[in-house]
């Protein structure tokens, strides 16, 4: 992975992913009978060879309101000497009367004054279609006991509710003013992004000059197969190779394999490869990381990544392990349990509302709602991540209705969609 595909990693801040790896089948819920699935704690271990034991590294806690937003998420780190957990970090987060997320705070526990300090706040504001246009990071001055502005990151949309502009933006204390520092232009193409273009702010000619580009194909089934990257070469002003991503998938759709090659004078050499392995119910339950040897497709072990679910499918363990080639094994490494609890949710029965079709499922970038009520229309849709926050509210007035560049990261959602006091709740899998 180029540090350029990082960067792009790092753009959706609407949600907070607690797993990367998700059940990848769909159930439709009576939720008079059941109810979602809420993360309370993880807890974090290194495997320490010497004395074959897992030791406690840190545990994060999390608590909700009545409607399920998380309210704050609670860092400890474990102290071995006095056997206690610290308090570390805390994050504090605000919900709208809509349960957007308004605010969230950073706090660092002070031992010696034995309390929580502001260490920085987050400010988000939508649109008038709920959809997320800028947020502010604020780092804390102690001095003057105020907030100070730090970063400002805007998004943008066009008519069709695409992701199409990114923008981030520095602020300059002498000027009093915000100075651009970078952005991505994103393109579509029947509803699939085709196109990202990341530019960064020339202040000395105040123009905006390309750096990185990445390019998106699809199969027959508008499933991402490719990425292909380019670097803006400014002497000569093109496009140069850089990096290629490839998806593999199985005949159900699933990834199995994801390669990553760049760009060298000699042609394309072969970088790292990501293997995927599903058990009978579809849920991803290990992933191995290859590297290349000599640049060729003769991949050796590296790491790899065990998952355990819970017969609900919600995921309650991480186990990842190193390669040691001199013993030809894979030893712990690192080790990650969530524990968490299905909360009652007080709605009505879904055979009480008009059936809802929701295709493709699993889902990349874009979806289609279609009603068996013709005279459905008129609703308003809500995806909520896998912990009940809501990550995207739209009103559509359209059967079928499209819902295109979701802009989600791969994982668990649910669809909310109510009207005239029903509402009917399905799962939707997000999966790049």
């Amino acid at each position: 992975m180029t540090w350029a595909q990082m960067d792009t990693m790092e753009l959706n801040p609407k949600s907070i992913i607690y797993r990367d790896t998700i059940p990848l089948s769909e159930k439709i819920f009576n939720y008079e009978k059941s109810g979602i699935y809420t993360l309370d704690s993880v807890f974090f271990y290194d495997w320490i060879s010497g004395t074959g034991q897992w030791i406690e590294q840190q545990s994060n806690l999390y608590y909700y309101d009545h409607q399920l937003n998380d309210t704050l998420q609670m860092i400890r780190l474990w102290n071995a000497s006095n056997n206690q957990w610290l308090s570390h970090l805390q994050y504090k987060r605000h919900f709208n009367v809509m349960n957007m997320l308004e605010e969230q705070i950073q706090s660092q526990w002070n031992v010696t004054g034995a309390r929580w300090i502001n260490y920085s706040r987050t400010r988000y504001e939508y649109d008038r279609d709920k959809r997320l246009d800028f947020y502010l990071v604020q780092r804390w001055n102690a001095v003057n006991s105020m907030w100070e502005n730090l970063l400002k990151y805007s998004y943008g949309f066009d008519n069709e509710g695409n992701w199409i502009f990114y923008l981030k933006q520095t602020w300059d204390p002498d000027s009093s003013k915000w100075l651009f520092n970078y952005q991505f232009l994103y393109t579509y193409t029947s509803g699939l992004k085709t196109t990202m273009i990341r530019q960064d702010w020339d202040s000395e000619q105040n123009i905006w000059i390309n750096r990185h580009q990445t390019n998106y194909q699809y199969d027959p089934d508008h499933r991402l197969s490719e990425e292909f990257g380019e670097v803006w070469d400014h002497d000569s002003a093109v496009w140069d190779p850089n990096s290629l991503i490839t998806y593999i998938r199985d005949p159900g759709g699933a990834i199995t394999e994801k390669i990553y090659q760049a760009w060298a004078p000699s042609g394309w050499f072969y970088t790292v490869k990501y293997g995927y392995v599903y058990n009978d119910l579809g849920w991803n339950t290990r992933i191995t990381y290859y590297t290349s040897e000599g640049g060729v497709a003769e991949w050796s072990n590296h790491s790899q990544y065990n998952y355990d679910y819970n017969a609900h499918g919600e995921l309650i363990r991480e186990l990842w392990n190193i390669w040691n080639a001199t013993q030809g094994l894979w030893n712990p490494d690192f080790k990650i349990d969530y524990w968490g609890s299905q909360v009652d949710v007080n709605v009505l029965n879904a055979s009480k509302t008009p059936q809802v079709t929701i295709s493709p499922n699993p889902a990349s970038r874009s979806i289609q709602i279609v009603f068996d009520d013709p005279d459905f229309h008129d609703v308003m849709v809500t995806i909520m991540d896998g912990l009940g926050r809501p990550v995207l509210s739209t009103r559509v007035h359209q059967n079928p209705a499209r819902i295109t560049d979701l802009g989600l990261a791969s994982g668990l959602y649910f669809i909310c969609i109510e009207r005239g006091g029903h509402r009917l709740i399905k799962k939707l899998i997000i999966q790049h």
